[in-house]
């Protein structure tokens, strides 16, 4: 349905990758949110083959379109650098370019130069969300001889919500179809998602606290719609090892709530949505305050039990997100040799006595 794009493998990164990530990721900043206006070929045809003569075209933004959405406007903004007599806007479209089922005309009228003038065009909206897809010409054409001042040809989809599971898709791009468009000076605009999974990794990265260190989840998301449904990270307590957390009925996992910072899309900052208490003593967590327990914005792992954390699943989950309303799905390990401190063979420190006479 839609592409991947390999672009290298990932290889198993050193303690440091997430600050790696962070610096890569802003520096594609420049780059995506370029590619965030491209997106396809421009196919504009203007009748002027003197490169002094222009004739301007813009238009509003439209998109995204289900099968909810009602009759769109689209309001077409034109002038010309020369005098033009007769010229008849329309707006077609169809299933495919041989199949133009629908035709909207305007009245023929005088284009003086330095003069700007507007037209506004209805199509349903709902008709591109039921078929999928819909075929447009935007023309300019003159009245006396049917020949064209302007062209433009675009093709855009509706919604098509997946489900982007990045551990298949490590290393990769993914664009979702064509949701929306406009016209700038006369060339078409196209909008879209768009994911890199090039510095995505499958484990957490382990620091000294043993905690969930959520800068591991590391990708980075573009789109015209800085919005999202649901973020979670869930997983199966299989040893009880967080009693005071309650399981979601409908699956017996604990599902700890994120929110996504999309402020400097296409970088995604990651955050627990709601703060947690820790016991100091053997750092056993709760969702509600206990006595004993102090406030911290960490999630950290009890106390000598690393053995059977590292048999845990972690499945980071996004649910609605951007135009095209897609999940997103990472399951993740931790994975640790060594603990912070205890036997000398397991630990990456340990305390060596002993009695002397």
């Amino acid at each position: 349905m839609n592409l991947f794009k390999r672009a290298f493998n990932n290889k198993r990164a050193t303690s440091i990758i997430s600050i790696l990530c962070l610096l890569v990721m802003f520096l594609g900043c420049f780059s995506l949110a370029l590619n965030k206006t491209i997106g396809g070929k421009n196919d504009a045809k203007v009748a002027y083959a003197d490169d002094s003569k222009t004739f301007i075209v813009n238009t509003n933004r439209l998109g995204p379109f289900d099968e909810n959405s009602q009759n769109c406007i689209l309001e077409v903004d034109f002038e010309s650098s020369v005098y033009e007599q007769g010229i008849i806007p329309r707006l077609r479209y169809g299933t495919n370019p041989s199949n133009l089922y629908a035709s909207d005309s305007k009245a023929s009228q005088n284009i003086i130069p330095g003069n700007e003038y507007s037209v506004d065009f209805t199509f349903p909206g709902y008709d591109l969300g039921r078929i999928g897809s819909l075929f447009f010409i935007l023309d300019f054409i003159y009245k006396d001889t049917l020949s064209q001042l302007y062209e433009q040809r675009f093709t855009i989809y509706r919604i098509g919500k997946e489900t982007l599971n990045l551990n298949a898709h490590l290393g990769l791009y993914w664009n979702s179809y064509i949701l929306g468009f406009e016209i700038k000076d006369s060339k078409i605009v196209y909008y879209r998602d768009k994911l890199s999974t090039v510095d995505t990794i499958d484990y957490f990265n382990v620091d000294y606290y043993y905690r969930l260190d959520l800068s591991s989840i590391c990708f980075t998301f573009d789109s015209p719609a800085k919005s999202y449904d649901k973020a979670e990270i869930c997983f199966d307590d299989e040893y009880n090892l967080f009693p005071n957390f309650q399981k979601d009925p409908s699956d017996g996992e604990i599902h700890i709530p994120l929110t996504l910072n999309m402020f400097y899309m296409p970088v995604i900052l990651i955050q627990f949505k709601y703060g947690f208490y820790v016991n100091p003593t053997n750092l056993s967590m709760s969702s509600m305050s206990e006595s004993g327990y102090r406030p911290t914005n960490h999630f950290y792992f009890p106390v000598n039990q690393l053995d059977k954390i590292v048999e845990y699943k972690f499945h980071f989950k996004v649910f609605g997100i951007g135009w095209n309303k897609s999940d997103i799905l990472l399951t993740l390990d931790y994975d640790v040799s060594k603990r912070l401190l205890g036997r000398c063979d397991i630990s990456e420190y340990c305390i060596v006595g002993g009695v002397t006479s």
